[in-house]
């Protein structure tokens, strides 16, 4: 799409007290549909722009005003200020315009503002009646938090007409036992749901693959005294709980789950230690089973867990669900660990999940002083069954040594302190997941989720030990931290929905991994969630998305709906592998055709300055509701702000490129851009992967050719001096991982791609 004209200009004239000299000034802001976006640089406009004047450059109707909701200067010296629409003292979804300035001159501006407000903004309802209509409509048995509604102007979606509306948000479980975070819109004249927005940022995942390993890693306790220790970090106050068998809260100034409790060990040494792994049902002798089935409305399950007998909580997850009458059945990956004072029953019930109401219950002990091995259970009434007690590595240790590790990343990277630059508590809930579900009311351990503003906590599930191990691999966990960050980038986030959403999953992912690597170097890859599959399997690819059928092109092949009534939120998930994509080719570099027949070969700037841009932009340049086209113009104006306003910088070459790449922008990649050859015939590498520390370069060119070994990071990490004939290379002291060799021949530029193992 190409923007038309986006300015007017004119010059006038000002004298200064001791000299005249001619200044620009902004006196028109053309738009497209809303959308702004701007490049002044190196123009000399000066800059006088605030709230007043944005309604007179845009030529709003009376009614319409802006209002400054934030400003600040960065390291850079950019001041970047927000504006926010409001027509008839009613503020305007989505409507926010930025403008960045620097050294008293307008560098851009870019954002969307709604051009037509003849909206009518009279009210036939109270904010009472405005509650209980969104509870309604988002079928609400219990709220969990009340939240006064807002009164809020939208562009429908699906008829384009602007609508004064009620924004209700709703936090509450469904008749099906569902628990949902929602904004419900309202509109405020005949209470009719014009459309809903997801609150809860998540990675859902289907099924199948890896085993979870990290190895021994330092992490850091609290000692609470007695000789015990906790999974609290003080310094950079991140706390790592057990959810199970914990009653859900989340009223004011409640935490989500009211009575979590501490993972303890009785050493600084946090080893294996025995843990009940499954619990299996045989034999049923009463009518558990009977009754099970979609036959009423309601849907009846059963489910598998285990409780304190001290403790009035009954029930705890993970779960099973049975929706048949066919034994045995077996829960998995429960990862309780036993404590001194434990008296652990497992139980199997039959719960109806409208009503709540249980039925039936089965009971029986289990020996928490065993040691490993799997052993029957029989109840009074004959039915029976196995445990089994493993000895298992903590999966809440991979959370609390994860966040950390995304902690010090934002830290040393950005400058960031905590997920909202602020130093706040981080707080992980493990085995916390099973409220959180999709529309089928059953619940599932196979999630990891981010709840933003007021709870701002991460959870993460079980797995089911069947294709899926806990949901704690880093790239995971710093996906889930990233999903915190972004919704306090100081634009209330990026709106779950659609193409905005897309880029708040793609953001998640691109630091998920920007993270991985970082913790753990070359052992750090481009697939997203490999560990948390049993198998050789994964979520998705940033470096090949089509591999599991992800679109790499804009709108190409694989594109998601992006209508809010689509799956998946308009295909957040799958419509984010695209900006994934950009990220890989600017960072480590790439060629192909995309969708389009655009032929691409983008040299990487490695991924130091990748991270940098990636972050500038979430940080300055894209407003709630952004759309990639707004990723595209905002990266472009964030490399101008980080590497100087130079066009041809290999910084903005890569940037822009990788954009066309994957479909966005318009423009042929120039001859010249990226001239790096895939290899050179002159010279082979062998062997090739490398399993001894050493290979050989035989080089056929009559010249002596100084080359560096580059790893995925962009980073050098050893010279080499290549000679005609023979020449042996000692690697032995680079770690496992792929590495290219670079170097310039008569004005080229080769890359070799070289495995060590």
């Amino acid at each position: 799409m190409k923007l038309k004209s986006l300015s007017t200009l004119l010059l006038t004239s000002a004298l200064s007290v001791s000299t005249a000299f001619a200044q620009e000034r902004l006196q028109h802001l053309d738009h497209n549909d809303g959308q702004i976006f701007l490049n002044l640089r190196n123009q000399k406009i000066q800059s006088d722009i605030d709230a007043q004047r944005l309604a007179q450059l845009l030529n709003l109707s009376n009614g319409n005003h802006f209002v400054s909701v934030r400003s600040y200067t960065d390291k850079l010296g950019v001041k970047h200020s927000s504006y926010q629409q409001y027509y008839n003292q009613h503020k305007i979804d989505g409507a926010v315009l930025m403008v960045h300035e620097k050294d008293g001159y307008i560098q851009s501006i870019n954002g969307s503002f709604l051009p037509a407000t003849l909206v009518n903004t009279t009210v036939s309802f109270d904010e009472e009646r405005a509650a209980a209509l969104a509870q309604e409509a988002l079928e609400i048995k219990t709220v969990l938090r009340h939240y006064a509604p807002e009164l809020m102007i939208i562009k429908s979606e699906t008829t384009g007409d602007a609508h004064l509306t009620y924004a209700v948000r709703v936090d509450g479980y469904t008749h099906k036992g569902q628990l949902i975070m929602r904004r419900a819109f309202l509109d405020a004249q005949n209470g009719q749901l014009l459309e809903t927005e997801e609150l809860m940022a998540h990675s859902h995942t289907p099924a199948s693959a890896h085993t979870l390993l990290s190895g021994v890693r330092e992490i850091a306790t609290d000692d609470v005294g007695n000789g015990t220790y906790r999974l609290y970090d003080n310094n950079r106050k991140i706390h790592t709980l057990n959810a199970a068998a914990s009653e859900t809260g989340g009223g004011a100034w409640q935490p989500l789950f009211l009575d979590a409790k501490e993972y303890i060990n009785n050493s600084t040494e946090w080893g294996a230690k025995p843990a009940v792994s499954s619990i299996r049902l045989t034999n049923v002798s009463n009518n558990l089973l009977q009754g099970l089935g979609i036959n009423t409305g309601n849907f009846p399950m059963s489910m598998l867990g285990y409780a304190d007998m001290m403790d009035t909580t009954l029930f705890s997850w993970p779960n099973v669900h049975i929706n048949s009458t066919n034994v045995p059945i077996t829960g998995r990956n429960f990862y309780h660990f036993f404590n001194d004072t434990d008296n652990l029953m497992g139980m199997f019930a039959k719960v109806n999940v409208a009503s709540g109401d249980v039925t039936e219950i089965i009971t029986f002990p289990i020996n928490t002083t065993a040691t490993t091995g799997t052993f029957p259970w029989t109840d009074a009434e004959g039915s029976g069954g196995f445990y089994t007690i493993d000895s298992l590595r903590n999966p809440a240790i991979d959370v609390h040594w994860g966040i950390a590790q995304a902690y010090d990343y934002y830290v040393e990277k950005f400058g960031r302190y905590s997920y909202d630059g602020d130093t706040s508590m981080v707080i992980n809930y493990m085995n916390g997941i099973f409220p959180f579900t999709a529309s089928s009311g059953i619940p599932s351990q196979n999630n990891a989720m981010a709840l933003q503003s007021p709870y701002n906590v991460m959870l993460y599930g079980m797995g089911d030990g069947i294709n899926t191990n806990p949901f704690v691999a880093l790239d995971v966990t710093g996906h889930e931290y990233t999903h915190l960050v972004i919704a306090e980038n100081g634009h209330n986030g990026l709106r779950y929905r659609g193409e905005s959403g897309a880029l708040n999953e793609a953001f998640a992912d691109i630091f998920g991994t920007s993270i991985e690597i970082y913790a753990k170097g070359n052992d750090g890859n481009w697939l997203i969630g490999e560990d948390v599959y049993m198998g050789n399997y994964y979520m998705r690819s940033m470096s090949n998305p089509k591999a599991r059928q992800y679109p790499n092109t804009y709108m190409g092949q694989y594109w998601a709906s992006t209508a809010s009534s689509a799956p998946d939120n308009g295909g957040v998930h799958t419509n984010s592998s695209v900006a994934n994509y950009w990220y890989y080719l600017v960072a480590q570099g790439g060629s192909g055709t995309n969708d389009n027949g655009y032929a691409y070969d983008i040299t990487g700037i490695g991924l130091e300055k990748a991270e940098q841009i990636a972050y500038h932009t979430l940080m300055n340049y894209l407003p709630y509701n952004a759309n990639f086209q707004q990723a595209y113009t905002g990266s472009l104006q964030a490399v101008q702000d980080l590497y100087g306003a130079d066009t041809t910088s290999a910084e903005y070459v890569a940037v822009k490129y990788a954009w066309f790449a994957v479909g966005l922008g318009e423009g042929t990649q120039p001859s010249g851009i990226s001239n790096v050859i895939k290899g050179n015939e002159l010279m082979q590498i062998f062997p090739n992967p490398v399993n001894n520390g050493q290979f050989t370069i035989q080089s056929a060119i009559d010249a002596n050719i100084d080359a560096q070994i580059v790893n995925m990071m962009g980073q050098s990490v050893q010279k080499v001096q290549i000679r005609k004939g023979i020449n042996n290379i000692n690697v032995g002291q680079l770690a496992a991982g792929v590495y290219n060799i670079s170097y310039s021949h008569e004005g080229k530029k080769y890359s070799h791609r070289v495995t060590i193992l």
